[in-house]
């Protein structure tokens, strides 16, 4: 799956939270409008890195933010460093074969490594941890950057607020 990224507009408003209790991520929304106006009138749909899910308006095909099950106890601990992501927008080059509520797998679950970085709060998942050179990482969301090579997913780069229950 292809992406196109538009550089300079402002991310989404809201907070990336990491739900200990949960083993997962939830993207809470500041303003639902700006979301529906992102996501345009045909509904959502979800591109699964395992089982983190990256929303996407189905009529525009602009990635919205991440959530979905994602178990802290099989991350890595590593200095990475904080990624440098700019604003922007990524969307789906060909949104024609969204559809409403049927999720898209761009890697099985295993496939992708997952670090966090205690120092920065980053939490890195990416097909190849040994590369992260001509990467465009794009901030499409509050504590969420996506990251492009050649147009396709590479990473995901996640700083979520740290929750030790249900909120």
């Amino acid at each position: 799956m292809e992406f196109e990224v538009d550089l300079g507009r402002q991310p989404l408003d809201g907070t990336l939270h990491y739900v200990e209790a949960e083993y997962s991520f939830r993207f809470d929304v500041a303003e639902p409008q700006e979301r529906l106006d992102r996501a345009g009138n045909a509904g959502i749909t979800s591109l699964s890195v395992g089982t983190l899910q990256v929303e996407v308006g189905v009529e525009t095909g602009i990635a919205l933010y991440v959530w979905g099950l994602h178990p802290s106890g099989r991350w890595q601990e590593d200095q990475f460093g904080a990624p440098h992501p700019q604003p922007g927008i990524a969307r789906v080059s060909d949104p024609q074969g969204l559809r409403r509520g049927v999720s898209i797998e761009i890697a099985p679950v295993g496939l992708w490594s997952t670090f966090c970085d205690p120092g920065t709060g980053w939490v890195w998942v990416t097909a190849d941890a040994g590369n992260r050179e001509n990467e465009i990482q794009v901030l499409i969301a509050d504590g969420t950057a996506l990251g492009f090579r050649d147009g396709r997913l590479s990473s995901i780069w996640l700083r979520p607020v740290h929750e030790a229950s249900i909120a």
